[in-house]
């Protein structure tokens, strides 16, 4: 004959604390059973350490007494199945995966909001940066002389050798100081009977700068300059009526518009070479006889 079943709360798992009764229960699911009938209740006189059981807790009452459970009430299911006054057990099972399955959910559209934020993000630095290297640009970019006038203007029509102006005409006094452009270096400084005294800088990517007429060259081929740095003076050497500044800027050593360069939107970058000036201008490399 089978002895005395042990107690509910050794079979269940029943785990008290001050103020509130826990009905642990275990198994892989659950299902109907018959209601538990509540035989008596008593005050409530354990601690917090009654729920270091380790069991999954099912079912939390907040009350001030415990409830004592009459055993007859609770079969031994497997798995283990209880309703206790309105709180009703309920697949853990299913309630579980849906809690997965949301969760999961969860974490691939957070896991979406921060790669999209991280692209955003991108984009931005990226406009950014195309703008700081613009203004960088630009602010390297100066005058060749701070004070003249504008005395001829690139591709006018005239006396020139090449029947077009390749450069631009800055009028101003014998003296005035001329600057680099642009950071780069002296590649040439040289007399030409028609340039005059002059300087040609290499601002690199196959652009140089022609400083024509000079009255005074203060730089050396090789020496490297910065934007802003004086490199010269305005003078009437050469081909010229008058004293003024002619300066050019080549892409490889074909003239292009002084204009895009110096103010255009995009400073610092030289326009597209008209098709005009192949093989009317004087070249680069035939400077050399002219060297001082």
């Amino acid at each position: 004959m089978p002895g005395p079943r042990a107690p509910f709360t050794a079979r269940h798992g029943l785990a008290v604390a001050a103020g509130c009764a826990a009905l642990a229960l275990t198994g892989s699911g659950l299902a109907a059973a018959p209601a538990a009938h509540v035989q008596a209740e008593a005050p409530v006189a354990a601690t917090a350490s009654a729920f270091g059981t380790g069991q999954p807790a099912l079912g939390l009452f907040q009350s001030s007494t415990l409830l004592v459970v009459d055993d007859g009430a609770l079969p031994d299911p497997s798995p283990q199945v209880a309703t206790v006054g309105a709180i009703r057990a309920r697949s853990a099972g299913v309630e579980i995966q849906s809690a997965l399955a949301a969760l999961k959910v969860a974490k691939a559209e957070r896991a979406a909001a921060v790669r999209a934020a991280a692209e955003r993000a991108r984009l931005v630095a990226e406009r950014k940066n195309r703008a700081a290297a613009r203004a960088a640009r630009a602010a390297l970019v100066v005058s060749p002389v701070a004070w003249y006038q504008l005395s001829a203007g690139f591709g006018d029509r005239g006396g020139w050798s090449s029947g077009r102006h390749t450069g631009l005409d800055f009028r101003a006094p014998i003296g005035t100081p001329v600057m680099a452009v642009h950071q780069g270096r002296v590649a040439r400084t040289a007399w030409h009977p028609a340039y005059g005294r002059m300087i040609i800088l290499d601002l690199g990517g196959g652009v140089t700068a022609w400083y024509c007429h000079l009255s005074q060259v203060s730089v050396s081929a090789g020496e490297r300059v910065s934007a802003g740095e004086r490199i010269g003076a305005v003078g009437m050497s050469g081909n010229t009526s008058g004293p003024h500044l002619h300066f050019e800027v080549r892409v490889w050593d074909q003239p292009t518009d002084p204009t895009a360069y110096l103010w255009g939107s995009s400073r610092g970058r030289p326009g597209a070479v008209p098709g005009w000036t192949y093989g009317t201008v004087q070249p680069f490399d035939t400077l050399g006889q002219y060297s001082f």
